[in-house]
């Protein structure tokens, strides 16, 4: 008892702070997610369905009570914000479940844009965005809003194992290194 009273309180803060955070990073990643896809919905649906701390307190309490003894028979705690999950939807249906390859990537790049979009909102900086090989992942399409959605000020660095796959417009105002045989040189193109 006295371990699920540090929970409850612990959880519910804690549960509090995480929906608070995936309000804030989905009202940004979603329009970041309906540029690059150009007309996909995205959504995030956490497994606790209260919002008020005290609310999200009661929903703990009732939950350790319906499962106290698959916790004693599991000699582990099967309730709190551990054990929680985030739903991501894309147009309502489970992306885990449903989306394509090219819809998760974009799902997690939009995630990714909206978490940059909060680090320069609460500091003031704009932080340097990298992104791995992301263009083989994405058809031409998703490919080209990408590259639109980064901010201009961003510092992006961007792998790839072909300059083909960008516009002219994008590789304007870029500096190109090429790797060859571990070593880093310009481009001389």
């Amino acid at each position: 008892e006295i371990y699920n009273e540090q929970l409850i309180i612990a959880g519910a803060n804690i549960i509090f702070l995480r929906k608070k955070f995936l309000k804030e990073i989905e009202r940004i990643a979603s329009l970041k997610h309906r540029v690059i896809s150009d007309s996909e919905t995205f959504t995030l649906d956490y497994t606790c369905p209260e919002d008020e701390i005290e609310n999200i307190s009661e929903y703990l309490k009732k939950k350790l009570i319906e499962h106290r003894n698959e916790e004693f028979g599991r000699k582990q705690a099967c309730v709190g914000p551990h054990r929680d999950d985030i739903e991501f939807k894309i147009n309502g249906m489970d992306a885990v479940k449903f989306a394509s390859q090219g819809q998760q990537r974009t799902l997690v790049l939009a995630l990714k844009l909206g978490e940059l979009e909060i680090i320069r909102e609460k500091t003031g900086y704009a932080p340097i965005l990298l992104l791995d090989d992301v263009l083989a992942e994405l058809d031409e399409t998703r490919q080209n809003y990408l590259l639109k959605s980064i901010e201009k000020d961003t510092q992006t660095i961007i792998t790839s194992v072909d300059t083909l796959l960008f516009e002219d417009e994008f590789l304007k105002d870029v500096e190109i290194y090429c790797i060859e045989n571990g070593k880093i040189k310009p481009n001389q193109q």
